[in-house]
């Protein structure tokens, strides 16, 4: 699993040799901030940037890696938003996860569903585990759910 995580960071991120000084470069530029830490580090920073900073959104979507961005970048804001454009109120709505990032997504309505898969924290907020990503767990979470069916 952790080759995995290793190739998707590497592909999606661009390391840089000082982060402060790359930060100070791209003030008006940035919009987030990831890094790799380890799980202990990451546990603490979590609680320490949260206090110390109250306008910023701090998340992971894989074990060792931080992503911090501004209050309002999380997926259950845009979300929200994204159904406010539709006419779609949270109670009409479902949304499917299987990180830490995923969490506000599934708060945000009221069919939040996380995957056997996913992270302890995101089967926690969940109102539904269903299956795997690999054994069709979203086609699975909507039968179960009564909110489509098969036949016709």
């Amino acid at each position: 699993m952790k080759i995995i995580w290793a190739k998707y960071i590497k592909a999606t991120r661009k390391p840089v040799k000082n982060i402060c000084e790359f930060a100070e470069n791209h003030v008006h530029e940035l919009d987030s901030i990831s890094f790799v830490c380890s799980i202990e580090d990451k546990k603490r920073l979590y609680g320490l940037l949260d206090k110390e900073i109250p306008d910023i959104y701090v998340t992971s979507s894989v074990p060792n890696l931080m992503e911090i961005g501004h209050k309002d970048a999380g997926k259950g804001k845009t979300l929200l938003w994204l159904l406010n454009e539709l006419g779609i109120s949270p109670e009409e709505a479902m949304a499917f996860g299987d990180a830490d990032n995923d969490i506000s997504m599934l708060t945000a309505v009221k069919y939040g569903i996380a995957m056997a898969n996913g992270t302890e924290n995101c089967k926690k907020a969940a109102c539904f585990v269903t299956d795997t990503n690999e054994n069709d767990g979203v086609v699975q979470g909507i039968l179960k759910l009564g909110i489509y069916s098969l036949e016709k």
